[in-house]
């Protein structure tokens, strides 16, 4: 999951904020209606692009996923089968995108409120299909894009810091009467060295 929101922020114009409000709506529906993580998060990249984000895309995509998923809904009988996958959905907004629906036949299908989202992702299914696939071959992005953001001095200084307070804590998890003169004496190092840097080796 990890690597699939790494890829998706930097393949589309989602970010934590707005991935994680629209995955507070949409994820359970998603899963119900048998859309896996990176076909939902495609779906949500797809929206951010055209400016639809947050609750508002979490939301119209539930509402157009409970659709698709109800075997008795309109919309089913549109398309003429109920979704029960990522390849289902795929094909459902495929012959969706030919009937060239109008829009108040999409009021109809999915309410006044989805009707935006319902749109983008009409004409986006393409889009949507090849984010799908890169986010299902993003195995170690997390890590590239974490190495690329501490490959500097300030990245360095960070990863210095976090072993710093690494050893504070193995420290202090040991910390007795005999570790005491090991905590002064890399207290003493340390200030040494800060001044060191600071005034020079004069």
């Amino acid at each position: 999951v990890t690597d699939v929101m790494a890829k998706s922020f930097s393949s589309s114009a989602l970010d934590m904020d707005k991935f994680t409000n629209s995955m507070q709506y949409v994820a359970p529906i998603a899963k119900q209606v048998g859309i896996d993580v990176e076909g939902t998060t495609a779906i949500l990249g797809t929206l951010a692009n055209a400016g639809i984000s947050g609750s508002m895309a979490g939301t119209s995509l539930r509402k157009i996923l409970l659709e698709l998923g109800n075997e008795s809904s309109a919309l089913t009988k549109k398309i003429g089968f109920s979704v029960k996958n990522s390849d289902d959905l795929t094909k459902a907004f495929e012959k969706l995108n030919t009937m060239g629906l109008g829009t108040g036949e999409m009021k109809k299908l999915v309410g006044q409120r989805a009707i935006s989202a319902f749109n983008i992702l009409l004409e986006g299914t393409k889009t949507t299909k090849e984010l799908a696939e890169e986010l299902r071959n993003s195995a170690g992005a997390a890590q590239e894009m974490a190495d690329i953001q501490l490959d500097n001095l300030e990245g360095k200084m960070t990863l210095l810091n976090s072993a710093t307070e690494g050893l504070g804590i193995a420290l202090f998890d040991l910390a007795d009467d005999s570790i005491t003169s090991v905590v002064t004496a890399l207290t003493s190092l340390t200030s040494g060295m800060t001044t060191l840097i600071k005034y020079g080796f004069d």
